[in-house]
């Protein structure tokens, strides 16, 4: 079960000093000059940073500077949500922070009609830098309506349509499989003041050509595969083609997709899978998902390969004398990459984003503690500080396999960073009162 929201309360998270001292004592100091982002790259203003242990505030373009820091150094968006990079070395930092999807939704940007063929289901996607969607045509009337949340800073977008029909065969039973036969594209430019109608006829319609994906997982011997899938990639938007689950049958490790071709496209497989007997209290699991992406077809041989996750220490399960400023610790994990650690409320509501809130920190460690903001000058809620005495939260760490440094998370690279990860299962546990 996922942890519920939790309130916004300013925190600081520091971690526990893995480095060797002659590191930190060799360090030099330079000046910073960066910039922070939101997950699809769009600059945040008025972010609240602490920068190599200096406050500051991000300009209207999401830049910040600090005139001198110790290299290396942290950097924390104070939030929410709250999101700390340990040990940069960077000297012009993008931090990217994973915002609620609060962008303004659009009731019908995009709408029109298909011309229905008898047994056939019609597809439907828009593609466009930061702004990506995927529909379907109704199987009896031809219509088709787009629905999906538009970035309140963007003012128009211009992209492509491609309408897909599709029939579904059933080479076993209960297994369903799409035949791609017509594919048809279209331009076009969406604006806030208006709905855009596009129809298309059948001669707008051309033969698919479908052309394969294949290849296989490398996993440990006690991981269950959940799904395969393929998307279409699109200004770091994945558009699903295909998936097939464990729901249907058994997933062997082998794999084979038929996709329909667009020259101008780019495709990615993505596998996800969890490791049996590592469910919490409240039934959470250890998951993990890997992916190849930018692939051109055809393509004959991909191997997609995951990794065990980190397996949690401390807090321990259901512990309930944590204190307010806990130190949590984990294994290492085999594999390239970064950590992840991330520490939910169960119960309670995060005022300014309304739904899920989260800690979130990179790090090369395997420890980390978390402290109260006032300490350094930004305070948080009135009487608030570190974790809240008296509530219940989970915590896990992702280890992040397609980062190679917390400096290249600290960039836009950050931006797909799921796309090879292994997580451990959630653990919950419970700050003691105060006293």
């Amino acid at each position: 079960m996922s942890p519920r929201p939790v309130i916004a309360v300013a925190l600081l998270v520091v971690l526990a000093t893995a480095v060797a001292p002659c590191e930190r004592c060799s360090s030099s100091e330079n000046a910073v000059q960066g910039t922070v982002t939101d997950q699809y790259g769009r600059p945040i203003a008025s972010a609240r940073m602490i920068v190599g242990g200096h406050a500051v505030v991000s300009g209207p373009d999401g830049g910040f500077a600090v005139g001198s820091v110790r290299v290396p150094y942290d950097a924390i968006h104070v939030g929410p949500p709250v999101v700390a990079y340990r040990d940069l070395t960077l000297s012009n930092p993008t931090l990217v922070v994973t915002l609620p999807n609060d962008a303004e939704r659009w009731p019908v940007p995009l709408a029109g009609h298909v011309s229905v063929v008898s047994g056939e289901h019609v597809w439907l996607s828009f593609i466009a830098p930061g702004v990506s969607a995927w529909t379907m045509a109704g199987d009896e009337s031809g219509d088709y309506r787009f629905e999906f949340r538009w970035p309140p800073d963007k003012q128009s977008a211009s992209g492509t349509v491609i309408a897909v029909r599709v029939v579904w065969t059933f080479p076993e039973p209960d297994v369903r499989v799409p035949e791609y036969k017509t594919i048809a594209t279209r331009n076009a430019m969406l604006t806030p003041e208006s709905t855009t109608i596009i129809d298309f006829a059948p001669a707008d319609f051309e033969p698919v050509r479908n052309l394969p994906i294949r290849g296989h997982v490398v996993h440990p011997e006690n991981f269950r595969l959940q799904s395969i899938s393929v998307y279409w990639e699109s200004a770091n938007e994945l558009l699903p083609l295909h998936t097939v689950s464990s729901s249907m049958r058994p997933l062997g490790d082998d794999f084979e997709f038929l996709v329909p071709l667009v020259e101008s496209a780019t495709y990615q497989v993505t596998v996800s899978a969890f490791a049996p007997g590592q469910s919490g209290p409240e039934g959470g699991v250890s998951g993990h998902n890997a992916s190849v992406g930018r692939l051109r077809l055809p393509v004959e041989d991909v191997e997609v390969v995951l990794f065990p996750g980190p397996e949690l220490l401390e807090p321990q399960e259901t512990a309930a004398g944590v204190d307010s400023s806990t130190r949590f610790a984990w294994t290492a994990s085999p594999g390239p990459g970064i950590y992840e650690l991330t520490v939910e409320s169960w119960n309670l509501q995060g005022p300014a984003f309304g739904g899920r809130y989260r800690y979130s920190v990179y790090l090369s460690d395997t420890t980390a503690t978390v402290e109260d903001l006032p300490a350094v000058g930004i305070g948080a809620l009135p009487d608030e500080t570190g974790l809240i005495p008296g509530e219940q939260y989970f915590w896990t760490v992702y280890k992040l396999h397609s980062m190679f440094g917390v400096d290249e998370a600290a960039s836009r690279s950050m931006l797909g960073k799921y796309s090879w990860a292994s997580a451990s299962r959630w653990i919950l546990f419970k700050v003691r009162q105060r006293r």
